[in-house]
């Protein structure tokens, strides 16, 4: 009897595959505001600098930026803040809650395709 319980829980064990969260597999919107970058202050056209310096690093910047659209709840939240979750995610970005787990288990989000539980409990000490 016990061989048995013992096969069953190695067989769960390894059927148990996680899914692969790839928070990289959609396309960003080009932005509006790099045209604010170049000035118009110059007259002869030429570009000091800082312009220069700003130009060059547009494209380390664009590399680096994290479209994700990242909002706390926990129980001491206000109430404005809460329901900001509950709002339409700016063009192009994700939704990322940072909830503790009463508020993971207590409600429903729209649009949220996974929860990522971290096992970090609130402990009194």
């Amino acid at each position: 009897m016990k061989r048995i319980r013992k096969a069953r829980r190695k067989a769960k064990k390894r059927g148990k595959t996680l899914p692969k969260i790839n928070l990289d597999d959609y396309d960003m919107p080009e932005d509006d505001g790099q045209a604010d970058l170049v000035s118009d202050d110059d007259s002869e056209g030429h570009l000091s600098d800082s312009d220069a310096e700003e130009d060059s690093l547009t494209p380390a910047i664009k590399s680096c930026r994290q479209p994700l659209w990242v909002l706390p709840l926990y129980s001491m939240l206000g109430s404005s803040k809460q329901s900001r979750v509950f709002e339409p995610t700016p063009a192009g970005a994700r939704l990322c809650v940072v909830s503790t787990d009463v508020a993971e288990t207590s409600l429903t989000i729209p649009g949220v395709k996974y929860v990522v539980d971290t096992g970090k409990k609130k402990m009194r000490v």
